[in-house]
Order: structure tokens, then sequence, then C-alpha cells
């Protein structure tokens, strides 16, 4: 049967008039849909292709492409009348491609419309047939009644049968249920006025409502087939209590939806990995509505509060022996959940009393191969829903996306900032905490020092022999890393200690402490241990003076202590009484 069907939906039409818009979110938003789906513009050919589409249509790049071209049987006049129409439309074709009786429908906007199409596998892999029109009233999902010319109900689906009353056993008459009802003045309805009688006298669309029959307060639009064969008539039937309803809901997933894009936007946005994290907690804590909210990370000995966004700022890096996934099963499952045994939290926090929140809501997420976080979010005055736990399942991609984005980004800054070798901070790095540091009060003071005779290490023990001398004195270093001091290797056998506040003070005793324990290290080697020395020039910041000449005397002082014997601590006046006893050539 050759037809084509234009019909008119407020809500459906308001929903895709939002999300086109934006033509760049509405490709995300075509991607994402189930059915095949393209974007057409207003001549037919292809701006956009979901993944599903390409599939059925057995291309892999269709965009430029006529629609027409890629499904010859479409009638050019059917889809070229539709894109002009300015209104929601429908029809059904034959593909020869999919075996089938294919069902179109095309939602149009200011310049492209949104082309989906539905063609069901069956059990041998080939596309069922949908019956033409017939099919109709069962896949879209509001009331549908197909009638002839004389009011009789060819089809039905279940959502008009219950609004019109229609026995499931019987065909029924819409002219005979129109009759039965009265209008405002509670007065018998005209059959000659029932608005299906007017769609097919005039050949258009009839729209009108409310219209009360029997226990409903219906919205009825009327839409003629064009046919060949014979005059029928597809009545769209809406119940508007429910479709107050259904607006509110839109209008509150549209809200969503648009809040969740525009956390995603500023997590690509925000410059430190630190901060992604923290901007992805805030937009759960916000959406949801909750008082704290947590990032809780698994760790070998159990786990650890590594993000909290709230109050509870006390539990930030508090660890915990026990795994929380073993704590409850409820935990073991992926994406969203409700925390029901409030008993379960003080498992996964020790330091807080289950009576303390009502509430509890988690997400677990998977990042790092088998590594796995869990977001918590707690409230005080009352439970979690099914509704936020939806939420919650919806910004469980967003939530992954920073947690990888905060990984990625901070390898990258340790690739950055660090020596591979020796783990210590790299030249750029440190001299970027040093024009910070001189700011300082008291003023810094550092340590530029330099391996002994290194390449006398490396010509006679190998490379490999160098760089465990390397190891070995980034570990010495590292030892006054965890006093405060900020070491760092900033050239090949050449390292520099930043002395802070009360270091920077004892700055000329670190130096020699410092020589004096590398001068008493030793590594095990073949045929004989390693001992190496270090030389070592030390000052302190003069308030006022330019970086460079700061650094200028440090390396003038390292020049003196390797030029009067090495293994030796030199400073502006004197070297230290006792400071170094040896002699070599450099």
């Amino acid at each position: 049967m050759d037809c084509v069907i234009y019909f008119s939906l407020p809500v459906l039409r308001e929903s895709i008039y939002c999300c086109m818009a934006d033509q760049a979110k509405y490709k995300q938003l075509l991607n994402s849909l189930e059915e095949a789906a393209v974007m057409l513009d207003r001549s037919g050919k292809v701006l956009h292709s979901n993944p599903i589409f390409r599939e059925l249509a057995g291309l892999q790049k269709p965009e430029s492409a006529a629609m027409t071209d890629i499904f010859p049987e479409i009638p050019e006049s059917w889809l070229a009348d539709s894109l002009q129409a300015g209104d929601v439309a429908a029809f059904v074709f034959q593909s020869s491609r999919l075996q089938s009786e294919c069902l179109v429908s095309l939602i149009p906007a200011d310049g492209h419309a949104i082309l989906m199409l539905w063609a069901q596998p069956t059990e041998s892999g080939n596309a069922v047939g949908l019956n033409s029109l017939s099919q109709l009233p069962y896949i879209l999902p509001f009331g549908l009644v197909l009638i002839d010319q004389h009011g009789r109900i060819e089809k039905a689906n279940a959502a008009a049968r219950k609004l019109l009353s229609i026995p499931q056993e019987k065909s029924g008459d819409l002219n005979q249920i129109w009759s039965n009802s009265r209008d405002r003045a509670n007065r018998r309805r005209s059959i000659d006025r029932a608005p299906w009688n007017r769609a097919l006298e005039q050949s258009r669309s009839i729209r009108m409502g409310p219209v009360t029959m029997g226990q409903s307060v219906l919205d009825l639009y009327c839409i003629p087939i064009r046919s060949q064969n014979r005059a029928q008539v597809l009545v769209v039937v809406q119940d508007m209590h429910r479709e107050h309803r259904n607006q509110k809901r839109l209008r509150g997933a549209l809200e969503l939806n648009r809040s969740i894009n525009q956390l995603l936007m500023d997590l690509l946005r925000v410059p430190g990995p630190e901060d992604t994290i923290h901007r992805a907690l805030r937009g759960a804590l916000e959406l949801i509505r909750a008082d704290e909210c947590l990032l809780i990370t698994e760790e070998e000995y159990g786990s650890r509060v590594a993000f909290v966004e709230g109050e509870r700022q006390d539990l930030l890096g508090r660890e915990n022996k026990v795994d929380p996934w073993e704590a409850d099963p409820a935990l073991q499952k992926e994406g969203a959940f409700l925390i029901r045994r409030m008993d379960t939290l003080e498992s996964l926090l020790p330091d807080v009393a289950p009576h303390e929140y009502r509430g509890c809501l988690a997400a677990s997420v998977l990042y790092e191969k088998n590594r796995r976080g869990l977001v918590l979010l707690l409230r005080k005055e009352s439970k979690f829903r099914s509704r936020e736990r939806r939420i919650l399942q919806l910004l469980v991609p967003a939530l992954s996306a920073a947690i990888f984005k905060f990984r990625y980004e901070a390898r990258l800054n340790l690739l950055a900032t660090t020596d591979p070798l020796t783990g210590l901070l790299n030249r750029r790095r440190f001299f970027a905490i040093l024009e910070s540091a001189v700011k300082d009060e008291p003023p810094p003071s550092i340590l530029q020092m330099d391996l002994d005779l290194f390449k006398q290490i490396n010509d006679s023990l190998g490379h490999q022999a160098g760089d465990r001398v390397l190891e070995v004195l980034a570990v010495e270093l590292k030892k006054w890393e965890a006093k405060g001091a900020v070491p760092a290797r900033t050239g090949g056998e050449e390292f520099m200690v930043l002395l802070r506040g009360d270091l920077s003070e004892n700055y000329r005793r670190i130096a020699e402490d410092l020589r004096q324990s590398v001068e008493a290290l030793e590594i095990e080697w073949q045929p004989n241990p390693i001992r190496f020395t270090i030389s070592i020039g030390a000052t302190r910041f003069h308030p006022g003076e330019k970086l460079a000449d700061f650094y200028a005397r440090a390396d003038k002082l390292l020049y003196e202590a390797k030029e009067s014997g090495r293994n030796k601590t030199c400073f502006e006046t004197a070297q230290l009484p006792g400071s170094g006893n040896g002699k070599s050539n450099r």
C-alpha cells in the first residue's frame, strides 16, 4: 500500500528542536540513538550518519550521498514533500537491500532534519517485514487508531484502547464513541463534526482538543492517508493529563542533559589534573543535592579517601585496611546503586558514624584495567531515591572520564617534570620552583653539587655502574626531601637542592652533612665496591638580586670546591672547618 503520513506531536517536536539547535551536540545525540539515524539537509543529502545506519546501509561513509541513492526505493516525492512540509512525517517503503518493508520517521528543523529507519532482524538474520501501515500503531509510543472512511477501527494500540475504553475483543467504531460523548454544553456530538470525518472531507490534517471522551481528556490529531486503494485516517490520541506530566519530565530530562553536557565541557577546560576530579565531584554534589561527595580509591592495603567535596575535609587521605568492594555485596555491582544498610558506611569510613547520615548513594568506576574507584554521596536530612540513582548512573561516564583525565595528566606531568633515571625533579621544574621560592621570608638557600670523577667511573666500570651511582645519590638526596628540601637532577652528574624556611637557616651544616653521608656510601659491584664523593657550592639568596646572579654564585662556589681538591663544601667566605681531606684532579 503506497502511502505517506504527516502528523504533528508538539512535545516530540519541542524536544527535538531543542536538541537540534546546536548541530555539534545533535550529532553526539544521533550517535547515541539505538536506531539507524541520519541528519539530512533540505535537498535530502546526508550530513551525518550514526554507526547503526552505516551498518544497515552497508556504507562506511554515506555523508554527502543522497538518501534516495542509498535507498532507491524511497519515492523522491515523498522525501521531498516531507522535508518541505515543516512537520513530523512518516512513511513505509519496500527495501530490496534489506529484503523488508521499512518504516521511516522524519523530524525537520531549520536547515536540516533527522531521519530514523526501523527494520527488525529475524532469527535467520534477515529483516522482518513491517506489514506496511498496519504495524504503525504498535511501533509508536502513544495512542494510535487506524480507521476506515466509515469510522470503523481497523487497528488500535493498547494506549488508544485504554484511553477510548475499546474492549480488546472488539474492533470498535470511533463514530459511535464520538456520538456517545458530550461537548462542554452537555450536548450529544454530531458525527459530521468528528475531526476524522472533517479530515477526510477536507483532505488535510485536523487537530482538536482538549476533548472529553469517556473518562479521559484527550488531544486528537487526525491525518488522512493518501492511498490508491481506500480512504483511511490515522488518529493520534494523547492523554492531556499524562501529556502535562510527560512535558514536565521532558523539561527535567533536557535540563539534566544540558547540565551533564556542561559538566563534560567544564572537565575538558579545567587545567589541573586534581581540579578535574574536584569539578566532577562538585558537579555530582550539585546535581544530586547531597551534603558530601567522596572518591575512595582502591589501594594494595585496602582503600583511601583520595578526594572530598563538602564539609568533611577531615576525611581526606584517610586510609582503611578494609577493601570497600568486599564490605558489602552491593558494592560489587557496576554503575550506580543505593546503599540501604547504613552500617556499611561504618566499614567504608570508620570515622563516620552511620547515624550522621540518612542517605548513602554510590557508583563504582573502573580505571587502569582492574583499578577501581568508589564515588560516595552522603545526605543528612533525607534518603536518596531511585531518580537520584538514575542521575548518578548518567554521571558515571563523566566521573570515569574525570578519573582517566586525572591519571593521564598526572602521568604526563610526572614525565614532564621528573628525571626518568633518578625520579628527582628535572632542571625545568626545579628552576620554576626556585623562581617562586626567592620571594620567601626567610630567603632560601641552594646547594649546587657535582659528582667527582664521574667520567672515570663510566669509562672504567661502564655506564651501568654510572647509572647505579646516580640512583644511589638520588636515594640519599630524597632523605632530605622528606624533611622539606627540594632535590633535583639538573644535568648529567649535576644535582641541586633547594632549602627553604628553617632548612635555609642551616644550609651550611646541611651541605656538610650531605657531603659526609655521600662520602660514607659504598655500592656493591664486581670486582670491587664503588665509592664516590661530591663537591658542593652552597649559598643563600640575597633579597633583590636576580635569579641568574644567585645561580651564578652557587656555580662559582662549586667550581672553587672542584678546583681546591674535590670532596669539599665551599661557601662565600671560606670552607667549613674539617671539610674534605683528600685532593684529587678533576
